[in-house]
């Protein structure tokens, strides 16, 4: 008795596995389908591997320049998150004017950047346009040309304002961008 339960319940599930299975798959030896299924899932984690989540909320139509001109700051829970996860941010000004000149103090940056200090930090003053980055998404940047033939990029946040100013820090899977708010 329990030997044919055990066989009517085998057939049953077998029969609902089946039935439930997409057309595709019905059609699909059982070694196929494991290969199918792990080049999807290959395919998916290289996808996701390559690719900075934060990039997905990078503006994509050209913002306002009256959108972007005035005095940045760090948000404050940004800053608690990319000091936990081992950068030093002490970046105190940040200012984008109408007639697309700036100034910055503090600007993180790679050490190794002509005009900035051991810390990877860049100080100056120079010309701002807002250009299309060069990458698959159709993203816009803020260029940032500094008087010392310096050329930084840092990267616009959101689809509408009030927009963020994201600053990546070294690698992307390395820890969170630096985010900027515009002041009131």
């Amino acid at each position: 008795m329990y030997r044919q339960v055990v066989v009517y319940l085998s057939i049953h599930l077998a029969h609902q596995r089946e039935r439930a299975m997409p057309p595709l798959f019905a059609k699909m030896s059982s070694g196929r389908r494991f290969i199918f299924l792990l080049t999807v899932s290959t395919m998916f984690l290289l996808l996701t591997a390559c690719l900075n989540v934060s990039e997905l909320d990078f503006t994509r139509k050209r913002p306002a320049v009256a959108d972007l001109t005035g005095r940045w700051i760090p948000i404050a829970d940004n800053i608690r998150s990319v000091r936990a996860s081992g950068h030093k941010v002490s970046m105190k000004e940040f200012n984008l004017r109408p007639d697309g000149t700036f100034s910055v103090l503090g600007l993180p940056t790679p050490s190794d950047l002509p005009g900035a200090s051991a810390d990877g930090l860049l100080s100056g003053t120079g010309v701002w346009q807002i250009s299309q980055d060069e990458t698959a998404l159709e993203t816009w940047v803020i260029i940032l040309d500094f008087a010392s033939h310096v050329r930084c990029r840092v990267h616009i946040q959101r689809q509408r304002p009030p927009y963020l100013v994201h600053i990546q820090l070294g690698n992307p899977d390395s820890g969170p961008p630096l985010l900027l708010q515009r002041a009131s």
